[in-house]
C-alpha cells in the first residue's frame, strides 16, 4: 500500500469531535488491509491489532480534530489539511510502522484511533477502563527528531453575573463589567504565577463569552482555559478570584527520560540519521489520562509541527512523515526486544519461586 495513501484518505474524511464515524470506518478499512484485527469499543475508538503475546506495545492515537475541514492539498512536499499535524499524521504513521513490522515479530502491537481527544477525552478513558498494556507511545506531534517527555495540565472554568438591568448611565456595574473585571483579575492572577519556562508556568486565555439580557434580568459570563505546570496550587487561584465554577483539573505529566520507551525513541531517531530532544509542550494531551492510570512506560512522538495546530495553515511535510514511520518501526522492534527480556525474566523469577 502506498504510505501516502492511508494518509490522504484520513484527511480527506473530515472527523470533528463528536463525528468521527465515518474517519474510524476509513482508518478500520486500511489497517484490515494490512492484516490489522479491528475492533469498535464503547465509547467508539478503534483498535487495530498485530501480533500476540508480550509484550503488548500500545500506540495512541486520536482521530477527531478541531472544527474547520478543507480538502487536503498536496503542494511543494506539504500536504495542507486540517489534522494533517494535529493528530492524523501521527496515527497513520503509528498503524504503517506498526504494519511493516509485521505480525511474526514478538509480542502485540495495538493501534487505536481514539475518539473526543479534543474535547472530553471520551475515548481514553474508555481505554483506562481496561487492562494496562506494557508501553504507551501517545501519537502527538513533537517533530520526527524529538521526543515529548512532558505536557501541561488543563482546567476550565466558568463565571457568570446576574443583575437587575439598569440605564446605561446609571453607577451600578452591568453583568458584562462584571464578567470583564473577573476575566482580566484571572488572566492578571495567573500570570502572576509565572515561573521561568512556558512549561514551569500557567497561561490562562478566554475562550467564550455570554450575554443576554431580559426585561427583569442581565446576565453575562465567560468560559476560561487555564494551562499548568505540575503541583500547581489551584486553590491560590482560586481565593484570589473566587465566583468561578471550576472543572475537575486534569494534572500535567512529566515522565522519566530513562523510561524504556523514550530510550528507544531516542535511539530510533539517531539511527535513522536524526539528532534527538526532548520536548516539553505547554498543550495537554491523552497522555495526561493515560499517566495518571496506567503506571507504564510512555512518551509522545509524531511528525509535524506543532505550532500549526488548530490554525489555517496547518500542514505536514511528506518527508518528515516518511521519516516519522521509520524511527516508529525501529522504536516498536526495539521496545519488543528490551520490554520482551523483562517480561522473561520476571516469568522465570516467579517459575523459580514456585519450584
Amino acid at each position: 500500500m502506498d504510505d501516502l495513501r492511508l494518509l490522504l484518505d484520513l484527511l480527506g474524511t473530515p472527523s470533528p469531535s463528536g463525528s468521527e464515524g465515518p474517519a474510524l470506518d476509513v482508518f478500520s478499512l486500511h489497517a484490515e488491509r494490512l492484516g490489522f484485527a479491528v475492533t469498535r469499543d464503547a465509547a467508539g475508538n478503534a483498535r487495530a491489532t498485530l501480533g500476540a503475546g508480550q509484550p503488548h506495545i500500545l500506540f495512541l492515537g486520536h482521530i477527531d480534530t478541531v472544527p474547520g475541514f478543507w480538502p487536503p492539498r498536496t503542494e511543494d512536499g506539504h500536504v495542507h489539511a486540517r489534522g494533517a499535524v494535529d493528530a492524523k499524521g501521527a496515527l497513520a504513521a503509528g498503524l504503517l510502522a506498526a504494519a511493516k513490522v509485521g505480525p511474526s515479530a514478538r509480542g502485540t502491537r495495538t493501534v487505536v484511533a481514539a475518539v473526543g481527544e479534543e474535547t472530553d477525552s471520551r475515548g481514553v478513558f474508555e481505554l483506562l477502563r481496561g487492562p494496562a498494556p506494557d508501553a504507551v507511545l501517545v501519537g502527538e506531534p513533537s517533530g520526527w527528531d524529538r521526543v515529548t517527555i512532558g505536557f501541561r495540565g488543563q482546567r476550565f472554568g466558568t463565571f457568570e453575573a446576574r443583575v437587575r438591568p439598569a440605564h446605561g448611565s446609571a453607577p451600578a456595574p452591568s453583568a458584562l463589567d462584571l464578567a470583564v473585571d473577573t476575566a482580566a483579575r484571572l488572566r492578571v492572577s495567573v500570570a502572576s504565577m509565572a515561573r521561568g519556562s512556558v512549561f514551569a508556568s500557567p497561561s490562562c486565555r478566554i475562550v467564550g463569552w455570554t450575554h443576554a439580557a431580559t426585561p427583569a434580568e442581565e446576565t453575562a459570563g465567560f468560559r476560561a482555559d487555564v494551562r499548568a505546570p505540575k503541583g500547581f496550587d489551584w486553590s491560590r487561584l482560586e481565593e484570589a478570584v473566587p465566583g468561578i465554577l471550576w472543572s475537575r483539573p486534569t494534572e500535567a505529566v512529566l515522565v522519566d527520560k530513562g523510561n524504556p520507551v523514550v530510550r528507544a525513541l531516542v535511539a530510533a531517531i539517531r539511527a535513522n540519521g536524526g539528532r534527538p530532544s526532548y520536548v516539553l509542550k505547554a498543550g495537554t494531551s491523552d497522555m495526561n489520562h493515560a499517566a495518571r492510570v496506567w503506571k507504564v512506560p510512555m512518551a509522545s512522538f509524531g511528525p509535524g509541527d506543532s505550532t500549526l495546530d488548530h490554525g489555517p495553515d496547518e500542514q505536514l511535510s511528506l518527508e518528515e512523515f516518511r521519516a516519522s514511520i521509520g524511527i516508529l518501526e525501529d522504536a516498536y522492534g526495539r521496545l519488543a526486544e528490551s520490554l520482551g527480556n523483562q517480561v522473561e525474566k520476571s516469568q522465570s523469577g516467579i517459575r523459580g519461586l514456585r519450584a
